[in-house]
């Protein structure tokens, strides 16, 4: 017997499942954006271990990163171009 094509989702469906998805993700972004809590009064904060105003040296593989990303990006852009 042969087995029938799976139905497409509903349109409806699929909407629905757009919306599920957004609110799960925004929950999510909500608990990765929240603050430390704050000190209990009268409590001194510990300084810094680090000065805030160093600057970091910028790694190799940040480097590599960026220039893998510009070639990919002018790799498309060019690809894209419909010139003779």
């Amino acid at each position: 017997m042969p087995s029938h094509p799976p139905r497409p989702a509903s349109p409806a469906a699929t909407v629905r499942k757009g919306i599920l998805t957004g609110l799960v993700l925004a929950s999510f972004a909500g608990t990765a954006a929240a603050q430390a809590p704050a000190p209990a009064p009268g409590t001194v904060p510990a300084a810094p271990a680090v000065d805030p105003g160093a600057v970091k040296p910028v790694s190799i593989l940040d480097w590599g990163i960026v220039a893998i990303m510009v070639g990919a990006a002018l790799f498309v852009v060019c690809r894209s171009s419909h010139r003779n």
